[in-house]
């Protein structure tokens, strides 16, 4: 594949989602220090500092939370990511808020909620 067709898009606090086309992309910091090496199948953000989020490829700790301010990365069940999430201040996972690189490509924007 050619760089063409390489995608980054901005998601909060110096991370980004990059990926080739047709695919899931993953999540890095900075433009060249990968975070989330599986493919994201929704990502979300929170003003408090946390991006959140699923993969597809692991099981069954599919669910991640990313602490921006320390880089920390913590993977959880579904049941335990929807409380953690809640601790931490920040508003309930809701796929309709999430974003991947297709919805990107498709022109929608990351909001940090």
């Amino acid at each position: 594949m050619s760089s063409l067709a390489w995608k980054s898009y901005n998601l909060q606090d110096g991370y980004r989602l990059q990926g080739f086309i047709r695919t899931h992309g993953r999540i890095y910091k900075s433009y060249i220090f990968p975070v989330i090496t599986e493919g994201v199948m929704g990502v979300e953000g929170c003003r408090k500092g946390y991006i959140y989020g699923w993969v597809i490829d692991k099981q069954p700790k599919s669910y991640f939370i990313i602490n921006t301010g320390n880089d920390n990365v913590s993977w959880l069940n579904g049941n335990n990511y929807f409380t953690e999430v809640r601790k931490l201040g920040c508003k309930s996972p809701d796929m309709n808020h999430e974003i991947n690189l297709t919805e990107f490509e498709l022109g929608h924007s990351f909001i940090s909620r």
